[in-house]
């Protein structure tokens, strides 16, 4: 993938959290693009592929405290895992729509949920894979995408069609 389709895969990444966080009633705010290191303290995962001409995984890793945040109250177990895919669900969807309006059409899997004291996520295979750190109320939220480094899409352009993806908010009438 080119510079500037990585750059623009970055955008998409941020504009993704932002608007996922917002749409939860929480405002993110981006603190960095991290190249991989993962923030300490994080105990709860979420991860989620991805297939099409751009291949692979979004994963997410946070504390419980945000979806007490999101959620309102304190969660089980069980509904906090719920949370963390439901999360990672969330986010790639945006991805996905805001990636669908770059002329790239992906499928998405089934969520997969880690958790425990801590994690510690390992450097990936994907050389150009993408990683930002996030902060809301306090709380970070860590993402990283990861993709086959034989995926040559290009993210600078938009459709051709004029068409665009839904949105968290957006009204359809059947």
């Amino acid at each position: 993938m080119s510079p500037a389709s990585l750059g623009a895969l970055d955008e998409l990444i941020v504009l993704a959290v932002e608007a996922t966080l917002g749409a939860l009633g929480t405002r993110a705010s981006h603190r960095e693009a991290t190249r991989g290191h993962t923030p300490a303290n994080l105990s709860v995962a979420g991860i989620i592929g991805f297939a099409g001409p751009l291949r692979g995984t979004l994963l997410i890793a946070t504390s419980p405290e945000l979806f007490v945040l999101v959620g309102g109250a304190e969660l089980s177990e069980a509904e906090l895992r719920d949370w963390a895919g439901e999360l990672a669900n969330l986010l790639l969807g945006d991805l996905k729509g805001r990636l669908y309006e770059r002329d790239v059409v992906v499928h998405v899997s089934t969520p997969t949920v880690v958790e425990c004291p801590a994690h510690a996520f390992g450097r990936t295979v994907a050389p150009d894979a993408r990683a930002h750190a996030f902060e809301t109320n306090g709380i970070t939220l860590w993402v990283r995408v990861d993709f086959d480094p034989a995926c040559d899409v290009d993210l600078t352009k938009a459709r051709q069609d004029g068409q665009h993806a839904a949105r968290a908010g957006d009204l359809f009438l059947f």
